[in-house]
């Protein structure tokens, strides 16, 4: 009981870090990096080349046959997965911290694991969970809180019934004691 309520005693400041995680992510998802209009914007071409370039060119080791060829279909390609910026920005600091080599193939994994991780914390962001999970927390502690003293209520009812059924027991057993003692 006192985890849930230290826990709704948290709800302030877990607000705050909301808000600001709320405010990097539409710092990192503008609309700027984004073409098209209505519910069909994908991620620019400007974008997307400028994200591979930066991490291509963070791979010292990488040598392709041709390297002009390859960040061009690897533009192609990740153009064609049509990731959000975020996840692309994400994909790409998992690879340059991660990884020794990138392929496509590696480039097109990271943002398949970046959109699943960050799915979770768009419906976090968007929600308002935290107003959600608050109130549900309160009901519950309040709830919990009455079984409590309704427990409590019948345990001390149950130990006052109990105490005189003992009493009349020992009332019980004193009575042949008496029978004898006027014999």
């Amino acid at each position: 009981m006192q985890l849930a309520k230290d826990t709704l005693s948290d709800f302030p400041r877990i607000r705050k870090r909301l808000a600001a995680a709320t405010r990097d992510l539409n710092w990192y998802d503008r609309d700027e990096l984004y073409e098209g209009r209505g519910k069909r914007k994908h991620l620019s071409r400007r974008v997307v080349s400028e994200q591979i370039a930066l991490l291509l060119a963070s791979f010292a080791n990488l040598k392709p046959g041709s390297p002009e060829e390859f960040s061009h279909m690897t533009v192609k390609e990740v153009y064609a997965n049509d990731p959000n910026a975020v996840v692309l920005e994400s994909a790409c600091r998992r690879l340059r911290r991660t990884e020794e080599f990138v392929s496509v193939a590696a480039i097109l994994k990271a943002i398949e694991t970046e959109n699943t991780a960050w799915a979770g914390r768009w419906e976090m962001l968007e929600g308002n969970i935290a107003d959600y999970w608050q109130a549900k927390l309160g009901k519950t502690i309040g709830k919990a809180e009455s079984m409590i003293a309704k427990a409590k209520t019948k345990l001390v009812d149950l130990e006052a019934a109990e105490a005189k059924r003992q009493a009349r027991r020992e009332a019980y057993a004193r009575i042949p004691e008496a029978r004898t003692a006027r014999l």
